[in-house]
């Protein structure tokens, strides 16, 4: 950590001297935290309202995927806490940032130009946009642990006071900064960085008070241990652009179906309560979006969905929320694209509820707005009338980190819907009963409003063509 001379000519006092530490497991969030994620903190009521002055993007049409800015340190705690995350310390971030080598840069040891992040080049801040990008624009930018926009777009709040010389007294292991101070850190670099060679540097330290809002500084999150995707392990929250994350679901036993001795919502398709057998499997950790169907129909496999009323694929705004208004086809033909299949009805239930039998994906309490996009008595959507941004709800993780299994869409599964079958289903590896009518759906949507449907263990049935507003999907794969 810090800065090499012998490598680096930019070496301020700073970044002294150049030593080796050793951290413990941790996870960082792949993106900087954008404007959607955000927002949805302060409709929760949790966050505060960013500034709205200059080139702030709250509240600007168009930049709902772009880094939130004008947020001081204060702001940025409380928004990571609501994800039940925390800022990183200045040593994750640069781990995460420059890997194990030492490189200088999150790509490596070339110059920075506007091929490997978004700064100042020519004198055009942003890269001639005179703002900042969507976060992941700059895809030949990533760390070597995937971490994107780590050298510019905005600087990034971490968790330690910032000391000018706290590099000569700091522990070897696990340094968390100074125990006071007047500043906080900050890393990375801006849109805004015209000296990008020095200041992009992983090494480079920042520094302002934590009151501080400007136009140039955001965050991201981390978590301590290995969580699983993203860059080092966590996921995001809302999910970053291209959304394409799988959790591993290891290969055993659960229990399937309803238990009536603890559930008083039991009702007949849910019977018997029986023990299955899984091979290991993958699932997606987010619903498929209307950005990543949209590919898909752009490269002419998928056929457009129903744009009826509050179908999200016509939508403005919407690019993050699932795709909906999907027939069982379009899915199956959807994950058949992207190399994955539909998960089977076992392996969406075990994915839900793990291997303890919970009530829900987030355990035994009862279905709010608080774990699921519902109607829980605030209105449709949790009172906006539709579909949330996928992962809006990280309180409502499954046991294994998957999101919106419960709530935002229904999601088509793989198998044929017989009311009966479980009194015939195999103990190992089920698939459905043979060709029936109707396919199964899984979890439960935007605008129910009944606690019996929001269950883990709730199944629906529909005709394969049904494309309604309440329908979307996730895929998944077999294990390697």
């Amino acid at each position: 950590m810090g800065c090499d001379p012998f490598v680096d000519p930019e070496c301020p006092s700073p970044e002294f001297p150049y030593h080796s530490l050793e951290l413990s497991d941790f996870s960082i969030e792949k993106y900087e935290v954008t404007v959607a994620r955000y927002e949805q903190c302060v409709l929760d009521g949790t966050c505060s309202e960013p500034d709205t002055e200059g080139s702030c993007n709250w509240g600007v049409a168009g930049r709902e995927h772009h880094p939130i800015n004008c947020v001081d340190y204060e702001q940025a705690v409380a928004f990571c806490a609501w994800a039940g995350r925390r800022l990183p310390t200045e040593a994750e971030w640069e781990k995460a940032t420059r890997g194990t080598s030492g490189q200088l840069y999150p790509w490596g040891d070339d110059l920075p130009t506007c091929e490997y992040a978004i700064i100042a080049e020519d004198g055009a801040d942003g890269c001639g946009t005179d703002t900042t990008s969507e976060v992941g624009a700059r895809a030949a930018g990533a760390s070597p642990y995937g971490a994107l926009d780590m050298g510019g777009n905005v600087w990034e709040w971490v968790a330690d006071w910032f000391d000018y010389y706290y590099y000569q007294t700091s522990p070897a292991t696990d340094p968390q900064g100074p125990e006071t101070g007047t500043y906080r850190g900050l890393r990375g670099g801006s849109y805004q960085t015209s000296d990008a060679d020095r200041y992009a540097r992983g090494s480079h330290r920042n520094a302002r008070e934590s009151t501080t809002r400007t136009t140039d500084a955001g965050f991201r999150c981390a978590v301590s241990g290995l969580s699983g995707g993203g860059a080092g392990g966590a996921g995001s929250g809302v999910c970053p652009p291209d959304c394409d994350e799988l959790v591993d679901v290891p290969a055993g036993d659960f229990w399937m179906g309803c238990d009536y001795t603890v559930d008083p919502h039991c009702v007949g398709p849910e019977f018997p309560y029986h023990e299955v057998h899984l091979d290991a499997f993958d699932l997606d950790r987010y619903e498929v979006t209307v950005l990543q169907y949209r590919e898909c129909v752009e490269q002419g496999p998928c056929s457009l969905p129903n744009e009826d009323e509050h179908c999200n694929y016509a939508l403005a705004g919407h690019e993050y929320h699932p795709v909906n208004c999907i027939d069982w086809d379009q899915a199956s033909t959807y994950c058949d694209w992207a190399g994955k299949r539909l998960p089977t009805e076992a392996e969406w239930e075990k994915a839900a509820r793990g291997t303890e039998g919970a009530l829900y994906p987030w355990g035994d309490a009862p279905a709010t707005c608080a774990f699921a996009v519902i109607n829980d008595g605030s209105g449709d959507g949790c009172g906006t009338n539709g579909t949330l941004p996928v992962g809006s709800r990280p309180a409502g993780v499954s046991p294994y980190g998957v999101h919106d299994l419960v709530g935002n869409a229904l999601e088509w599964v793989a198998d044929w819907y017989d009311y009966s079958y479980y009194w015939v289903s195999p103990a190992s590896n089920p698939t459905g009963p043979d060709a029936t009518d109707d396919r199964s759906a899984r979890g439960s949507a935007w605008f129910w409003d009944e606690a019996r449907w929001h269950r883990a263990s709730q199944r629906n049935g529909f005709e394969p063509s049904s494309n309604g507003n309440a329908i979307g999907f996730r895929c998944a794969r077999s294990a390697p």
